[in-house]
């Protein structure tokens, strides 16, 4: 109890004869009564429980005063928000009623706009009809600090946003080689989200993010990218910012990821010279073959190439070019296998990934039953760090991350990797236990990769990753792994998982 309570600043008193009691703010008791309530409920409609826990209070009577006053006052807000308030302010009802009140000092600095203030005055007054009591004018800033840090906004008029946002992106950048700061529409995203989110980050309020777990094992990637923001925010606000945030700017950041990818292809022009039949049949084959790799910008008569200069980055041709203004492939019509290996040959950085180029003997390991986390950490990083793939910064870079949040996936897998480190060369370091680990307060790890990827080396990052996503998604790949002892073993399970 005394550590659940910690987590909201709350305390146990005793007092010999009296019993014990919570000690703390009038806020943080809020946010701790809140936290569990809300966690307990995951529906959207009020539950026969909740009915039954606020049975002195008419919660159908509050929803429907909050949905019309945030109609009326356009207070954009998703159903989950929604549904919080509503406890919200139930939990404050029940408090008032039993002389338990917010001090002013607590709700110092509150950031909100006139629609907001509005709407929490047409609320409370409502409200206080309905139910009989009355909100003094610090609970009046409690309402509207929750119904600002639950408003969705739809502009921004200020460059505070917009300063940790591109702030957020450079970090990003320089620490995985990302250049997402040309994508208006992520800067535009990433500041309305940080509006209502400074508010619940100056009053520390417990955010649910129902995501955190399909973003940790689906999108790992991503979920980094988060926890990079998270930092810039921490160093901007001189404040702590929870997990779940991260996990909301992650979201925003996977989806520009996802126009990055798409983004990537070559773009290429067809030369052919026999006539417009064998043309579209050209480009019908490529497009099918190399459908997430090129994009034809076009396609041309020899003439038309020879007379028409054009930005590409290469050219598919089915006749020698007299002009080499661009490097060339050429290839038959009907596209045969030879051809597609010489486009593969010519799309360079884009060779395939190869398992055998990140895993080795040398860096597999089973460990003994008494190892611990910390033990499997440092005899990884010493495997790493004895064969030339990183320097003496990684380990402690390694435990530097963990205490940011520790690198459990899902299923048993594990991935430790420094928040920043040189590395010389791309390689996965691994541990199969012989015994599960613990490696946060609830979850053991049976096996865990140790990541040294080459300093933004992008492909390379985004690879590793969606492999990692893959083995972590697939339990029986992951069962098959934790009852590995060889090396040998370990590589025909992985090697299997790539051909599917």
């Amino acid at each position: 109890m005394k550590r659940k309570l910690a987590e909201f600043d709350l305390k146990l008193g005793k007092k010999a004869g009296y019993g014990v009691k919570i000690l703390g703010t009038e806020l943080h008791v809020r946010f701790c009564f809140s936290h569990y309530l809300l966690t307990e409920s995951r529906s959207l409609l009020i539950s026969e429980a909740e009915l039954s826990f606020f049975k002195e209070v008419d919660l159908e009577g509050i929803q429907r005063i909050v949905a019309r006053s945030v109609s009326i006052y356009e207070i954009h807000m998703t159903d989950i928000a929604l549904k919080n308030l509503i406890i919200h302010i139930a939990i404050a009802i029940c408090r008032i009623r039993d002389d338990c009140y917010v001090a002013a000092d607590e709700l110092l600095n509150i950031e909100f706009n006139m629609q907001e203030l509005r709407a929490s005055q047409t609320m409370i007054r409502e409200i206080e009809a309905q139910e009989c009591v009355v909100f003094p004018e610090t609970e009046l800033s409690y309402l509207l600090l929750h119904l600002s840090a639950k408003h969705i906004a739809t502009d921004y008029d200020d460059y505070r946003e917009f300063i940790l946002v591109n702030k957020m992106l450079e970090r990003i950048q320089k620490r995985y080689g990302y250049a997402l700061s040309d994508d208006q529409v992520l800067i535009s995203n990433l500041i309305l989200h940080l509006k209502p989110a400074i508010n619940r980050i100056k009053f520390q309020m417990n955010i649910q993010n129902p995501y955190l777990p399909n973003l940790k094992q689906n999108h790992p990637l991503a979920f980094e990218f988060g926890l990079t923001a998270k930092d810039v925010l921490e160093e901007e606000l001189g404040m702590k910012v929870n997990e779940a945030e991260a996990g909301y700017l992650a979201i925003h950041l996977l989806y520009a990821m996802d126009k990055v990818q798409e983004s990537v292809k070559k773009r290429v022009l067809i030369v052919c010279a026999s006539g417009l039949g064998t043309s579209q049949l050209l480009q019908s084959k490529v497009r099918k073959a190399f459908a997430e790799e090129l994009e034809i910008i076009g396609v041309y008569s020899f003439h038309e190439y020879e007379s028409r200069p054009v930005a590409c980055d290469f050219v598919i041709a089915t006749v020698p070019l007299r002009h080499q203004s661009h490097p060339y492939v050429q290839v038959s019509p009907f596209l045969m296998k030879s051809d597609m290996r010489a486009i593969e040959a010519m799309l360079g950085s884009g060779s395939p990934f190869q398992i055998e180029s990140v895993f080795s003997e040398s860096l597999f390991v089973v460990s003994e039953k008494d190892w611990d986390k910390e033990r499997i950490l440092r005899e990884l990083a010493r495997l790493l760090m004895n064969q030339g793939y990183v320097d003496e910064g990684y380990l402690p870079s390694i435990f530097e991350r963990e205490l940011v949040v520790p690198t459990f996936l899902g299923n048993g897998l594990a991935t430790p990797h420094p928040i920043q480190a040189d590395v010389a060369r791309t390689a996965i370091a691994v541990c199969v236990c012989e015994a599960p680990a613990l490696w946060n307060e609830e979850d053991c790890a049976q096996v865990v990769f140790m990541l040294a990827v080459k300093n933004k080396e992008q492909s390379q990052l985004t690879t590793t990753y969606e492999l990692i996503s893959d083995i972590v998604e697939n339990p029986k790949v992951m069962r098959q792994l934790k009852a590995i002892r060889d090396f040998d073993g370990f590589m025909h399970i992985l090697t299997g998982l790539s051909l599917k």
